[in-house]
């Protein structure tokens, strides 16, 4: 799965690079041009795109800080067979499927989109899947919504109306959608929801579509950010890199994106050499649990006490995680927070490339041989100015590894200033940043 292309409306320095100008990717992409040309907002906007909903909002998400504006961000995401296989339920897998777009230049492919409204409107950000719909308005998926809901509202309030007289105004006023709709169920509100998609769905002649932002349909909306999309993980510029001792920094991504390698050989470890203590555990805790209940039914004597212990949940193991570097000079250990900025920032290369030797199969943590993890969810990296602190060797070899990556399910977006990063034979796209646009 790749990122193929962004549109960005009036999120921070990018006014409007949409339809023929939208940014391009193909896997290993570069962006190059002049600093605050708006390159690393390029990366933030993708950052956006793909975060979760609870982020503090200010101003500077709005392009020239402008809050009357609405934010928007689409991506349009290369759907692969086995993306779709990740997801272990047929049915959702299936109704995934039917989300994808194939549609002029997209084929089988995801959109999806993020929106922040104005201020005025709340600041509200909601995250949608982009559909073809009809570009006549009055076939809207919310002018149409919006009547069913006053019809359906008629029944309450005004007298007389009853659901045959619903049956009649959505009959009436949408003749098109009553064909897809079962007779029997016409006089329900649900029913031309489904009628409506399936209208669509059928792309009849004569109708134009573009595509919009729609709601998920029930049920996979999260199941669509948790295991179809991409892992993200963005590594900042140097400037930024004091919240990288935070979990939530860029080493803080970095282990989370190593535990994501690693979970499945880890689970399966401490589920052997602690199967047997959980069994112990339980048993000798009989003793006292029959102890306390006795107790307990001292007072209440329908009462009794079961302890369920917990099991080690490796997540916490890599959360709790304190990077310490020893110093053969000093013959001291120092945390990762006490070293320079160079330190820091080779230290993520190295765990970019341990995280590269992972996924192509050259290191494992299993105790024996195993089948490539097909379940293995992709990995965006977005990575900025790439060459700081790397001499022009480490430079080459982190191209190496980008490209590495790249053949083992991972798109990498990255900037930067440096000539030997820009290498045509090796790179698949890139794209110059000018005070203006995007140039592919």
């Amino acid at each position: 799965m790749n990122l193929d292309r962004i549109e960005v409306k009036n999120h921070r320095s990018i006014k409007e690079q949409w339809g023929d100008d939208a940014i391009t990717f193909e896997g290993l992409d570069c962006l190059v041009g002049k600093n605050n040309v708006g390159k690393t907002n390029i990366v933030s906007s993708i950052k956006y795109l793909l975060e979760q909903e609870d982020k503090t909002k200010d101003e500077e998400l709005y392009w020239n800080k402008e809050t009357s504006r609405t934010v928007e961000v689409r991506g349009y995401f290369n759907v692969l067979e086995k993306d779709l296989h990740r997801i272990q339920d047929e049915r959702k897998r299936e109704q995934v499927r039917e989300l994808l777009l194939n549609w002029e230049d997209f084929d089988n492919h995801l959109g999806i989109c993020r929106i922040t409204e104005s201020e005025e409107k709340g600041g509200n950000t909601s995250f949608q899947v982009i559909q073809l719909r009809p570009i006549d308005e009055e076939l809207s998926e919310d002018t149409f919504l919006d009547f069913r809901d006053d019809q359906w509202g008629n029944i309450d309030d005004k007298e007389g109306f009853t659901n045959t007289d619903y049956r009649d105004a959505m009959r009436e006023k949408y003749p098109e959608v009553a064909g897809h709709v079962d007779e029997d169920s016409l006089k329900q509100k649900g029913a031309w929801k489904d009628g409506y998609e399936s209208y669509i769905a059928s792309r009849p002649e004569g109708l134009e579509f573009e595509p919009k932002p729609t709601s998920f349909p029930s049920g996979t909306k999260q199941l669509i950010r948790e295991v179809v999309l991409p892992d993200v993980v963005k590594i900042p510029a140097i400037k930024e890199v004091e919240d990288a001792a935070q979990t939530s920094g860029e080493l803080g991504e970095m282990t989370d994106a190593l535990y994501s390698e690693l979970e499945e050989d880890i689970n399966k470890q401490l589920d052997e050499n602690l199967g047997s203590v959980y069994d112990r555990l339980d048993t000798s805790s009989e003793a006292f649990e029959t102890q306390i209940s006795d107790y307990l039914k001292q007072a209440f004597r329908d009462y009794s006490v079961e302890l369920d212990f917990p099991r080690v949940e490796s997540r916490r193991l890599f959360r709790g995680v304190d990077i310490r570097i020893e110093d053969d000079q000093l013959e001291d250990t120092l945390s990762h927070e006490n070293v320079g900025e160079g330190v820091r920032r080779v230290l993520v290369f190295s765990m970019l490339r341990t995280i590269a030797d992972l996924r192509d199969g050259s290191l494992s943590i299993a105790n024996e041989d195993s089948e490539e993890n097909e379940q293995r969810q992709p990995l965006l990296i977005l990575y900025e100015e790439a060459e700081l602190f790397l001499h022009p060797n480490l430079q080459k070899n982190l191209l190496r590894v980008f490209r590495s990556l790249c053949n083992g399910d991972a798109q990498i977006i990255f900037n930067t200033h440096s000539p030997l990063l820009i290498q045509n034979k090796i790179l698949d796209t890139i794209n110059i940043s000018t005070s203006q646009s995007i140039l592919g």
